[in-house]
C-alpha cells in the first residue's frame, strides 16, 4: 500500500529531489541577475552563506572567474532557449577554482522572468585528466630530447603551459650546488621580479625550496609560498600574487640530478594526485637525463677513438 493516499505529483517530486540533490542550483532574476533562490549545495561549494548570496548577483559575490560568464549564460538562453553542459569556472570564497558544467532554463517565479541554473562540479575529473595529459606529454618529450638543455626547456614549457602555471625553473645538481640552468615564464609574465631573483642563481642543499627538495628527495606543494620561511626570493610586491609553489626532484635511480620548481598565481590543490604525478614526471625526466649523459659519454669515446685511428 502507498504510504500516502494522496501522493504528490511526479513533477513536484522531481523538483524536490533535484533541489535536495548533490548539485548546486540557483534561481536568478532574468533582468538583474540577482539570486532569488539557492539550495544548500551552493553554499557548501562556494563557502558563501545563503544570506550573503540572496538578492545579489554571482558577479557581486565574486563567484565567476570571468565576470562575463553571467552574460554568456543569459545571452545563450535568449538566443537558444537553453544552456546544456556549458563549461565554466567558479571561484570559491577561499580562492579555489572549481570547474563546472552549467545547465540553465528560462522560467517564471512570483510573476517575474527568471533563470534556473544547475551546476555539476567536475573539478576532480578535469584535474585528473589534466595531470594524465601532462604525464603523457612529458613521456613523449623525454624520449625525444636530444640534449639536456632541450629536455629542461621543453619540460618546463610543457608542464607550465598545460597546468596554467606562470614560472618554472630547472635547477641542475653539480657537486654541492644547484644551479638554475633553465627558466621559463608564461607569456603573461605575472611574476617578473621572482623570475629575475631566480635566473642564474646557485643554491646549496637545504637552501630555498629547491635545496630542500634536493636534500629530501620528495615532491612538495607549498600554498602561499611567500609565508614559507624556506622561500626568500619572492619580493614583497609579488607576495600576494604567488599563490602556490610546486617542486619535485628529477631522479636518476636514487640520485637527485636536478630539481624542477614552479610558481602559479592561481589556486593549486595540494592533493595526492598532483604529488604522484610530480614524482612520476621527475623519474621520467631523470631517466632521460641519464640516457642523454650516457649518449654524450659514448660520443666523446667515439670521437677519441676516431682521433687515435687518424693519428
Amino acid at each position: 500500500m502507498l504510504a500516502h493516499r494522496n501522493p504528490p505529483a511526479a513533477a513536484d517530486v522531481l523538483v524536490a529531489m533535484l533541489w535536495d540533490g548533490p548539485d548546486p542550483i540557483v534561481v536568478a532574476d532574468l533582468e538583474s541577475g540577482r539570486l532569488l533562490r539557492v539550495n544548500d549545495v551552493v553554499s557548501e561549494l562556494t563557502g558563501v552563506s545563503r544570506e550573503e548570496l540572496l538578492d545579489r548577483t554571482m558577479v557581486e559575490c565574486g563567484l565567476w572567474t570571468d565576470p562575463t560568464d553571467e552574460g554568456t549564460i543569459t545571452q545563450t538562453l535568449l538566443d537558444q532557449g537553453e544552456v546544456d553542459g556549458l563549461p565554466l569556472e567558479l571561484r570559491t570564497r577561499s580562492g579555489e577554482i572549481r570547474v563546472t558544467h552549467i545547465w540553465a532554463r528560462l522560467c517564471t517565479i512570483d510573476g517575474r522572468n527568471a533563470v534556473v541554473c544547475m551546476a555539476r562540479d567536475t573539478t576532480e575529473s578535469s584535474h585528473t585528466e589534466e595531470l594524465l595529459a601532462v604525464e603523457h606529454a612529458v613521456t613523449r618529450l623525454a624520449s625525444s630530447a636530444t640534449s639536456l638543455g632541450d629536455l629542461a626547456a621543453n619540460a618546463l614549457r610543457t608542464i607550465g603551459q598545460r597546468l596554467d602555471w606562470e614560472l618554472g625553473a630547472w635547477w641542475e645538481a653539480r657537486g654541492d650546488q644547484l644551479r638554475c640552468r633553465q627558466l621559463w615564464c608564461s607569456p603573461l609574465a605575472e611574476l617578473p621580479a621572482l623570475a629575475r631573483a631566480t635566473s642564474g642563481q646557485t643554491l646549496r642543499a637545504g637552501q630555498e625550496l629547491p635545496g630542500w627538495i634536493w636534500a629530501n628527495g620528495q615532491p612538495e606543494v607549498v600554498p602561499s609560498p611567500a609565508r614559507d620561511a624556506r622561500i626568500t626570493r619572492i619580493p614583497p610586491t609579488e607576495a600576494n600574487a604567488a599563490r602556490a609553489a610546486v617542486a619535485f626532484p628529477v631522479l636518476a635511480g636514487e640520485d637527485v640530478v636536478a630539481v624542477v620548481e614552479f610558481y602559479t598565481v592561481r589556486f593549486t590543490p595540494t592533493d595526492d594526485a598532483l604529488l604522484e604525478t610530480a614524482d612520476s614526471i621527475g623519474r621520467q625526466l631523470g631517466q632521460a637525463v641519464r640516457r642523454l649523459e650516457l649518449e654524450r659519454r659514448l660520443a666523446r669515446l667515439c670521437d677519441g677513438d676516431g682521433e687515435r685511428e687518424a693519428s
